[in-house]
């Protein structure tokens, strides 16, 4: 795989890209394809091509994360902005100005 070849398959994103996972961290769409950018000389060349194992091993290639979903709000661990999740704030209600569901 070539490295421009590299850098398109990984940062192609779409709807509902949230992020990506990488190396047990969580990046938004702009730092993971930074990412992308500083890896590809290295790892591209190692690559067969997209159905190549290592291309989906988080550990080697920043993961694509679509419609994140989340208990917890989940942030960029490189620039600190809001990807997915809940807020600590939010109350969760029922719909209908419930806020305990015991009562229903």
């Amino acid at each position: 795989m070539t490295k421009k070849e590299f850098i398109y398959q990984g940062t192609l994103g779409g709807p509902g890209l949230s992020g990506y996972a990488y190396r047990a961290d969580l990046y938004c769409r702009d730092c993971g394809g930074d990412i992308y950018h500083d890896i590809a000389p290295e790892i591209a060349p190692l690559l067969r091509d997209t159905d190549d194992p290592r291309f989906s091993d988080s550990d080697v290639c920043p993961q694509p994360i679509y419609f994140g979903e989340s208990e917890y709000e989940e942030h960029c661990t490189s620039c600190g902005v809001y990807l997915y999740g809940e807020s600590e704030d939010e109350e969760i209600t029922d719909g209908m100005g419930h806020d305990d569901f015991d009562d229903c």
